[in-house]
């Protein structure tokens, strides 16, 4: 995909479907899709967790590094947190 200007979904999203399955076949389909936010794959929420994280959605993006920063900083607060009480480390 970087060699073709893909390095971000945004990049991706400036492709047409025809065009990404002529260059990737059927996964291209997919590809078209997930980077609309189109996934209609089931969820499987009892699956066994191979990783701990945090996300957090905005309604509005965040404008400065330090508004980033300090987001980042509560997220990995909320990860050391999980890991603490699965009694795990990283």
């Amino acid at each position: 995909m970087r060699v073709l200007g893909i390095q971000i979904g945004a990049d991706l999203k400036q492709w047409s479907e025809a065009d990404l399955v002529k260059q990737f076949g059927k996964v291209g389909k997919f590809y078209y899709r997930v980077a609309r936010g189109q996934d209609d794959r089931p969820v499987n929420p009892n699956r066994i967790r191979k990783s701990v994280g945090a996300e957090n959605s905005f309604a509005e993006d965040l404008a400065s590094l330090d508004q980033m920063g300090a987001e980042l900083e509560r997220l990995a607060h909320r990860v050391a947190e999980r890991l603490d009480k699965q009694k795990q480390s990283g």
